[in-house]
């Protein structure tokens, strides 16, 4: 696996820590930064942090001196508890399953798989639009009316389509769902296939969900 063990998963993360300013830490403090989220949850129509999340450096040196020279500082409040675990990069890459990471040149629609039945347009809406202008959020529904689980995005911009992808693809959940998204493109596979992949994720998920759940409860 490239650049394995290069992951660093974060604890005790204030609730009000953001993406930008966590990732701003291990830059300012040590290098380079890959990728960088905090998982969120959907209560009550908001988007809130869980408390923990994922740093990805640029190589496996630069995490293993992140987590000698990061760990205990305190960020907003918080003192950070950092770990690597190659265990946990590669449940995190199972876990996500999808294809189509790289972002097809200008496209600006995303694929979003394992959205659960009591999710509506006006709730991807809210979480996406605070990236960028949406162009449209389509939800395809199935004979009966209810939607089939997963749904497309559209922006204006390809940069923000860009924005949202990196933040929300490692861990964002509603209503108990990690969300799993790819890069749709003109060859987006049939309604069926999509719905055999999203009923996987949701098997896959089931059996993992022990690793989904909320940590225990943090430090003041």
């Amino acid at each position: 696996m490239e650049n394995s063990g290069a992951m660093i998963f974060v604890k005790n993360v204030n609730f009000g820590t953001t993406d930008e300013s966590l990732k701003e830490l291990f830059e300012k403090k040590i290098g380079k930064v890959v990728e960088c989220s905090i998982s969120k949850r959907l209560e009550r129509g908001k988007y809130l942090s869980m408390g923990y999340g994922w740093v990805k450096m640029a190589s496996p040196d630069l995490a293993s001196k992140a987590v000698k020279t990061i760990q205990g500082i305190e960020l907003d409040g918080h003192r950070i508890n950092l770990k690597i675990s190659k265990k946990e990069e590669e449940k995190l890459n199972n876990r996500q399953e999808a294809k189509n990471q790289d972002q097809p040149e200008g496209s600006c629609k995303i694929m979003v798989r394992n959205v659960p039945f009591q999710c509506q347009v006006p709730e991807l809406e809210q979480l996406f639009s605070t990236f960028g202008e949406l162009k449209f959020v389509r939800m395809p529904k199935n004979p009966t009316g209810k939607h089939r689980g997963f749904a497309f995005v559209e922006f204006k911009l390809a940069a923000d389509a860009s924005s949202a992808f990196k933040a929300l693809k490692l861990s964002t959940h509603i209503y108990g769902r990690r969300l799993v998204l790819e890069w749709a493109d003109s060859n987006t596979e049939s309604i069926s296939a999509i719905r055999t992949k999203t009923v996987k994720s949701a098997a896959i998920q089931g059996r993992k969900r022990k690793f989904d759940e909320p940590l225990p409860d943090q430090e003041e």
